[in-house]
């Protein structure tokens, strides 16, 4: 009777006192409780908590806490280790337990030992009572933090035998990874001072190599330098993201910025690799098409970077940063080994050496950052050790790049040193005031000088004429061309006369002059002079005959007067030639000036005076009535004589004044012009005129 009462009140009360649990049920987890007490070290609480997916963002703490919600709601137990849930658009809510198995109150710290999270609220129960809420994140000053530490640290406190229930709540843009740990201060401080002096080492390495490569890039202006100085800097600016210290430390109180650079580093991070190898390993020497690529890269990588400030809060945008990036870095990677092998490219190797630990240690880091593979030291600072090595072995290969470049450029120094000094031709540079800045040993052969006389004289000073001294026509010329030269920076030929021996006569040299504007390196032309070479075929000929019309050119007076005598050299002294030259070229200068451009002698003689005589030249020969006149030249060589007929269109001229003068007496006066008749008399056998003055025809006999 007594069993069967006792029975019978077990039977009705424990289906009452599971109604009573559900209606009036404690909100704390359904796990065991986290022993807290004074032999606290640190422990990983994973295993321990529950987690649930709030898809919709709009739970909060009082429907998880109300009565019968644990029915209402899907908790499920948490990974062991870690929470990984990779890009997730809810929020995450975690919950756990924790009593104060000792006899006195312990002061502890829960961590959540991850330092990117946007958004943590940390909620704390006794009983059905809600007792402490914390708020934190990155979105938050760091300065608000409720522990200065760069992962998110709560101090806690638990009386004897206190049991409290905790709720976090979680919103994050990035991966969501959720390491949750119960650590007393001393064991936290010590595993931080441990992990600290390493990170700064990194870090101060890296600063250093910063600077290295900065003072190597002014000194040395090498592209190289300055690329590589870009992609550690943002190697480094990204890595101290990551582990938290840039936001302690240098912008953790600026939140958009703090918030948002992650992705703009990452992504600044591959341009800046991405361009530095290209100037490193010269690709558009290699490959066109991949150069293209890269900049398509770069570029992209720079795009995405800065959209990120505004795309930010779309988890798919960050998937496809990410993506992109791991695309770059293994499409650079295989073009790369491409260059290596097949092209044998020495600073393509040099690079895949220096960037093998770093590239593994980067798809590690990757894989972490995506929640794939767990979080330990290699897979969170492998990056930086793989990257120190990378920094070293490049810094040397720049400088090993920039040697061979200095030996190749040595070597072609001394292969264009050894033609240039082996040229027949003499060879030579001139500054912007025509002063010779070097000169080729060939001037000593052609010229009978040592190169010391020649360098810093002046190059129109070398001109002399056949003539005489006074005669200041070819100079006059050569100097027309130079200005022509200056003017359509382009280059000009001209054939005149250079002084050689002091005692000597005068020698005909082929000149061209070439602008080229080396400012920079003390030079602006480049200048040949070659000696006029006779015709191989001159033995043959017997007579030779031409028409030619002229225009009004001075010029072209000279250019004309070369190829009318050039072939007199089977026929008459070498002394003599030069002569009949400059008579010739003499008598079609004032046959332009005289005759078709209707320049009197006293218009002449003031224009020399006043040193404006080229610009009444130009002013006539631009003159509709006047520029469009010809001469017309009849050029005979046989085997006794030779023959020149000029003819202007102009008025002609009292011949006879002129040809009644005293060739000697005239000299004499050192007249600066108006002696071509008086030359033309000294060298030819025969001057003939006709009636009207302007035909002109001087016969040389052999």
């Amino acid at each position: 009777m007594r069993y069967t009462l006792i029975s019978c009140v077990l039977k009705k009360s424990i289906p009452l006192t599971v109604l009573l649990l559900f209606v009036f049920g404690g909100t704390g987890s359904a796990l065991e409780p986290i022993s807290i007490d004074e032999s606290l070290q640190i422990i990983n609480i994973g295993p321990d908590t529950e987690y649930l997916l709030d898809e919709g963002r709009a739970l909060t703490i009082e429907d998880l806490t109300r009565p019968g919600a644990d029915r209402s709601y899907n908790w499920q137990a948490s990974h062991p280790d870690d929470l990984r849930l990779g890009y997730v658009r809810a929020a995450v809510w975690v919950r756990f337990s924790a009593r104060n198995t000792s006899g006195k109150e312990i002061e502890w710290l829960l961590q959540q030992n991850h330092f990117s999270m946007t958004h943590l609220v940390l909620y704390v129960l006794s009983g059905r009572t809600q007792v402490k809420t914390v708020e934190t994140g990155v979105m938050f000053r760091y300065d608000s933090r409720p522990f200065d530490d760069p992962t998110f640290v709560f101090p806690l406190k638990l009386k004897p035998g206190e049991v409290n229930d905790y709720y976090l709540r979680f919103t994050n843009k990035y991966p969501m990874s959720i390491n949750l740990r119960a650590a007393s201060l001393p064991a936290f401080y010590k595993e931080r001072d441990s992990m600290l002096p390493f990170l700064w080492i990194m870090y101060g390495f890296f600063i250093v190599m910063i600077g290295y490569n900065i003072i190597l890039f002014l000194s040395m202006w090498e592209k190289s330098y300055f690329y590589y100085t870009l992609f550690i800097a943002s190697f480094l600016a990204y890595m101290m993201h990551y582990n938290g210290h840039a936001g302690q430390y240098l912008w953790g109180n600026c939140t958009p910025w703090a918030n948002n650079m992650g992705l703009i580093f990452l992504s600044m991070m591959v341009a800046t690799v991405v361009q530095f190898v290209r100037h490193f390993i010269s690709l558009w020497e290699y490959s066109a098409k991949l150069d293209i690529t890269a900049r398509v890269l770069i570029i992209a990588n720079i795009i995405i970077g800065i959209l990120s400030l505004f795309l930010n809060k779309y988890i798919w945008y960050g998937i496809f940063l990410i993506a992109t990036v791991i695309f770059s870095l293994s499409l650079g990677y295989l073009a790369l080994t491409y260059i290596a092998i097949a092209k044998k490219s020495r600073q393509a190797k040099i690079y895949l050496f220096s960037s093998a630990l770093l590239f593994v240690a980067a798809m590690v880091f990757s894989l972490r950052a995506l929640d794939i593979i767990p979080d330990t030291f290699l897979s969170s600072y492998g990056v930086l050790i793989g990257g120190a090595f990378q920094v070293v072995v490049l810094s040397i290969g720049i400088a090993d790049k920039i040697n061979l470049m200095r030996r190749d450029i040595h070597k072609a120094e001394r292969r264009y040193r050894h033609i240039i000094e082996s040229s027949t031709e003499i060879i030579f540079l001139l500054d912007g005031d025509l002063n010779i800045v070097s000169i080729n040993n060939a001037v000593e052969k052609h010229l009978g000088r040592p190169v010391e006389e020649f360098v810093g004289k002046n190059f129109p000073g070398l001109i002399r004429d056949t003539w005489s001294e006074r005669t200041q026509i070819t100079r006059q010329l050569v100097e027309e061309q130079i200005a022509e030269l200056f003017e359509n920076k382009s280059s000009v030929q001209f054939r005149t006369s250079l002084q050689s021996h002091e005692k000597s006569e005068p020698e005909d040299f082929v000149v061209k002059l070439e602008y080229i504007d080396a400012d920079d390196l003390g030079y602006k032309i480049l200048g040949k002079v070659s000696p006029v070479t006779d015709d191989i075929l001159l033995k043959y000929l017997n007579v030779e005959h031409f028409i030619y019309t002229m225009d009004n050119y001075l010029n072209n007076a000279d250019l004309m007067s070369l190829r009318l005598t050039r072939n007199l050299v089977r026929y008459l002294p070498a002394h003599d030639i030069p002569l009949v030259r400059v008579a010739i070229r003499e008598v079609l200068v004032n046959a332009i000036e005289h005759g078709n451009l209707g320049i009197s002698f006293d218009e002449k003689t003031r224009a020399l005076e006043k040193g404006n005589y080229f610009d009444i030249i130009h002013q006539r020969q631009r003159d509709p009535g006047l520029g469009g006149k010809k001469l017309l030249i009849n050029y005979t060589l046989e085997e006794k004589q030779v023959v020149y007929a000029i003819t202007d269109e102009g008025e002609g001229f009292d011949y006879k004044k002129i040809m009644g003068l005293d060739p000697m007496q005239e000299n004499q006066k050192l007249l600066t012009h108006g002696r071509g008749l008086i030359m033309a008399r000294a060298t030819f056998d025969s001057i003939e005129f006709n009636e009207r003055g302007n035909t002109i025809i001087l016969k040389k006999k052999f």
